[in-house]
This record gives C-alpha cells, structure tokens and sequence, in this order.
C-alpha cells in the first residue's frame, strides 16, 4: 500500500492563495550596478515619454491612453529601446519661471483622476507585455516645494524638493504598482540650485521620507532618486550622505558639454550604481546636437543606463515632429516624423529601420 506524500508547506498556502509570489523581472541595484534579473548588469537604453498631459500642452484636452500606449510603441518598434521613462505632470504650471512655480490643477490631481490613472496603467501593460523596463517619474507637481508654497519651507530651501505630500503621492502609486514586472519608481526629477552642496543632508534627508513610505507598502521595485545638485547634475552628495535602502540608485540628468563630463565618470558614479535619465540638445541651455551625438557615444562607453530627452513633437528637444504642423498636438493618431535628434537616437540603438519608416 503506497503512503501518500505530505504536500508541500508553500504548495499548500498557494492553493489556499496564502503564499506572496516573489517580485520577478525586478531591476536590482546591488550599490555599484543596476542588475537585470538573471544578475548581468543592466545596460538600458530609453527615451523620456510624456503623459496625456504633453509638458501642459493638452491639459485641458488630455491625449487618450490609447494615444500615450500608441506613442510607447512607437519609441519600442522604432528605436528598439528598453526603457521607457513615463513622465507624470501633477499639477499645471502656472507663472511659470524656470519651471519652478506651480499650482495644484484644477478640477483634480493626478491621483483624483481615474482616467490618467487608467492612462499609466494600459502603459505599464503594454511594458509587461513587450518585455521593456518603465520608469514612473514624477517630472512636475504641486508637492513638490517651489516659490508657490515658499511660507511652508524654511527659507532659502531650493525648488524641487519632495515634501510629504510627495511621499502621500508616492505611498499610493508604489501600492498600485507594487512589485510589477518591469516597473521601477522616479520619485523625484530636477532638485534645483544647491550648486556648493550646503543643502545636501536636508536633501537627503526629505528623499528618504519618500523612499521609506514607498516600502511601507511592500514594494520592492528599484527607487531612482535624483541627485541633489544643480538640477539633478552631479550626485557626488551621495558619498557622504546615501539613501539608506536595499534598492536604490542615483539619477543623473546630463546636460553638460563634453569637457564637463570627465569629472561625472571620476565622480560618484564610478564606483555606485548611476543611471542618466535625461540628456540631450536642450539649445536653449546652450546644448547641441553635435554635442548631444557624442554624448550618446561616451554614454555608451561608459555602459550607464540612460534615456534621452524627449519622444515627443511638442516638448523640446523633441525626437519627433508633426508631419503637418498646424494639425492638433492632442489628437489621436497624429502623423509625425523623427527629428533630427531622433534620427540620432535611433542611430545609437541600432533600432529597426523598417518600422521607423513610419516616422520619415
């Protein structure tokens, strides 16, 4: 008579549904690397993609989900990326200087909008079904600190900052999203000033907060955490003053001329995990595209993951532009062609020709 096996203790909890299925297709940083699943360092490629929003362009006739997921699959088949940066705008600038004054939208925020929500959701589905990573970043919001809410921080405090509503922010989408394949979270974007690093710790200090309320909801998805100097430029505070978490990294926007990039390759990234997520000719900083050319070039040679600035027609500088110029920016199905600066981008990916043929 044959006895039967005892059924094993986690088999049985999962037919019960009582067993957590461990993260799977989570990016890793293990302090020095961005790590792929399989343990290889992680060597993406990508592009920052706008929200329904279109840096506040369609904010009062927001593109459809259908058009932001149409857009992201664009940037896949054409450039061959495999990562998309989706930038959120929670909250509409307004009296804008430098980006820095902004003013809760109205009638709701990004969160108090079940259509956006529904937006970054077909998003990240169409990430999961690809197979590319996806960065929720929160590029603009009201949160964040800025002349508009100057009486509720100390004074001299630079823009850009995370506050707690930030971290409010940051404690619903990470529970959303929490432990999805492909996703990883970009709290903050451009921190700005602190050019001679007095307001490192402080700043590390509100950057915490919001990593530490994103894992109260048991997500384990890698954080990128912008660097705290002259908008998100140098992460050399970093050494002195970390994130104190198991899966963080520096996030670094590289819009410097060549003979400034030496000292990022000697500086904090060269012994800690460091990805770019913004590069690019941005003219009216004084970038160009012959510069940017040979960026992508040394970004390469350094094996950094980075993505450049922007998939979009509207947003500069733009990789892409509108077949017919006058046609509306927020319609569904826009004709557009790439750009120059996308012509570039495609060059460096080596990303398929044929379906950019679309585009030229």
């Amino acid at each position: 008579m044959s006895v039967p096996r005892p059924v094993p203790l986690l088999t049985l909890l999962a037919l019960l549904g009582l067993a957590q299925a461990a993260p799977t297709k989570l990016l890793r940083s293990n302090g020095t690397h961005v790590l792929l699943p399989s343990g290889k360092p992680w060597r993406g490629i990508g592009v920052n993609v706008m929200d329904d929003y279109k840096c506040g362009v369609c904010w009062e006739r927001r593109t459809s989900k259908e058009e932001v997921v149409r857009r992201i699959s664009l940037a896949v088949d054409c450039l061959g990326v495999s990562w998309v940066r989706y930038t959120i705008i929670d909250g509409l600038a307004c009296d804008v200087y430098d980006g820095v004054t902004w003013c809760k939208e109205r009638p709701a925020s990004f969160l108090e909008s079940p259509d956006r929500l529904e937006a970054l959701d077909a998003a990240v589905a169409l990430a999961e079904r690809r197979g590319f990573y996806i960065e929720i970043a929160l590029l603009v919001s009201y949160t964040f600190t800025s002349p508009a809410n100057a009486d509720k921080h100390p004074p001299g405090q630079p823009s850009g900052w995370p506050t707690a509503g930030t971290a409010r922010f940051w404690r619903v989408v990470a529970k959303r999203y929490a432990n999805r394949p492909y996703v990883f979270f970009g709290i903050i974007n451009e921190p700005h000033e602190n050019y001679d690093g007095k307001w490192d710790k402080k700043y590390t200090r509100a950057a915490q907060a919001v990593v530490t309320a994103i894992r109260g909801t048991g997500a384990k998805n890698m954080v990128a955490v912008g660097a705290s100097r002259a908008w998100a430029r140098y992460a050399d505070s970093f050494v002195k003053y970390p994130i104190r978490d198991a899966n963080w990294v520096a996030a670094v926007h590289l819009y410097l001329h060549p003979e400034e990039l030496p000292p990022i390759a000697q500086g904090y990234c060269k012994k800690h995990a460091c990805i770019v997520e913004e590069f690019g000719p941005a003219t009216d900083l004084g970038y160009t595209l012959a510069e940017s050319k040979w960026q992508l070039k040394w970004l390469k040679r350094q094996r950094w993951p980075f993505a450049g600035w922007v998939w979009d027609e509207v947003c500069n500088p733009s990789m892409l532009a509108a077949r017919d110029p006058s046609s509306d920016p927020c319609e569904d199905g826009r004709a557009l062609r790439l750009s120059r600066w996308g012509a570039a981008m495609r060059n460096a990916t080596g990303g398929g020709r044929r379906a950019c043929s679309l585009l030229v």
